[in-house]
Order: structure tokens, then sequence, then C-alpha cells
């Protein structure tokens, strides 16, 4: 995996689940947000053929009694399997989109505890 890039993943899979009234833990999203600003969260280009498999795995979510617990990899392997044009390309997929999948549950985790 692309080490500068694991950051800027978790922000996305983090941000992509965030309660919109929650304020960003980055510093600088919180002023904009503060200040009335609409939150963008960035998606890099190498980055966002892994966000569209993610987004397209929202309604994709195992859940048990305390809430989500992960995504239906079922329904995402057809969608790699489309997606990567050889095999390091679809493992390098799958661990991007299992990178965001941690940073929401997370999040959801999170924003559950605070109320």
């Amino acid at each position: 995996m692309r080490r500068g890039q694991i950051g800027k993943l978790r922000e996305v899979g983090a941000a992509f689940y965030a309660k919109h009234d929650a304020a960003p833990t980055n510093p600088f999203l919180a002023a904009l947000a503060a200040r009335g600003a609409e939150v963008i969260i960035e998606v890099w280009p190498d980055n966002w053929q892994a966000f569209d498999l993610f987004r397209l795995c929202q309604t994709q979510w195992n859940v048990g009694i305390g809430g989500r617990c992960g995504l239906r990899y079922e329904a995402l392997y057809p969608l790699l399997d489309r997606a990567a044009k050889s095999p390091e390309q679809w493992d390098e997929l799958f661990s991007d989109v299992r990178v965001m999948e941690y940073a929401a549950l997370s999040q959801m985790a999170e924003d559950a505890a605070d109320g």
C-alpha cells in the first residue's frame, strides 16, 4: 500500500459516515465548520477508485446487536473483480476499502458514544 495515502483513506472513510452536526477532528476543518463554511473532504485521485467502491457498498453492512460490524465482502468482491485490472490491483483496492471500512466503523462507534 502507498504509505502516504493511508491517512487520507481513513479521513475519507470516517468523513463519509460522520454525523453532519459533529465537528471535524481535524483542527483546520473544525475551524472552518465553526465559521459556517461547508466542510469538504478531499479524495486524492489515487484513492478515487477505492472510494467509489466503498461508496457503492454503503448499503452492504453486516449488522449485529451492537450495530454495523463490517462490510459484506461477498457484495464487494464482484465490484472488485470488475474494477481491478490485475490481481495486484485487486489486492490494493481491497486493502484500501478495508482501511476506509475500519475508519467508518470507528467514526460510527464514536458518534454513537457521543449520543
